[in-house]
């Protein structure tokens, strides 16, 4: 059996679950125990990958028959302005750039992907429980500052991150 080092894979506690860690390496490395898992939360990480196939296997594999895969990535809609190709329906690599306070201008490196291919990557898994194109409540513009108002108009006009349900069947 590989120790945790050989996995490119972080396993802790967390309460009463468990929190999984992979590395950009991921596609080479193997998850815990068949159909140990109840649940797999995966926020806005699938996007730093080109190839979901495998990834998509391993929670699969790892994950209860009627476990449940809850993940979100940046909308398809969302980068498409950032795209060299102008081709919604590419798989296309972007880099963007971020400016944050703690670190001044932060490259970032990312895929975009059409709602298609993200939706039958899914499916080709997973049953689909339900997709959401989050929205921000009027509380979120009440917290923020005068000059950021703007974002949330922008945040409610136009979709920025996709949220998908799915579980396993079985």
């Amino acid at each position: 059996m590989p120790g945790q080092k050989d996995w490119n894979l972080i396993v802790s506690r967390l309460h009463r679950g468990f929190f999984l860690y992979f590395s950009k390496d991921s596609a080479n490395s193997t998850f815990p125990d068949d159909e140990s898992f109840d649940w797999i939360v995966c926020s806005l990480t699938l996007h730093y990958i080109e190839n979901w196939e495998h990834v998509f296997e391993q929670f699969r594999r790892v994950l209860k028959p009627g476990g449940k895969l809850l993940y979100s990535v940046h909308h398809p809609f969302m980068d498409f302005a950032l795209s060299q190709l102008k081709d919604y329906f590419a798989r296309e690599l972007l880099i963007d750039e971020w400016n944050k306070k703690e670190a001044g201008r932060v490259e970032v490196v990312f895929y975009r992907r059409p709602l298609q291919e993200i939706m039958n990557v899914t499916t080709a898994y997973f049953a689909l429980d339900q997709i959401i194109e989050p929205q921000p409540i009027p509380e979120f513009m009440e917290r923020l500052p005068e000059a950021k108002r703007l974002f949330y108009e922008r945040l409610k006009l136009n979709p920025h991150f996709l949220i998908v349900q799915a579980h396993k069947e079985g």
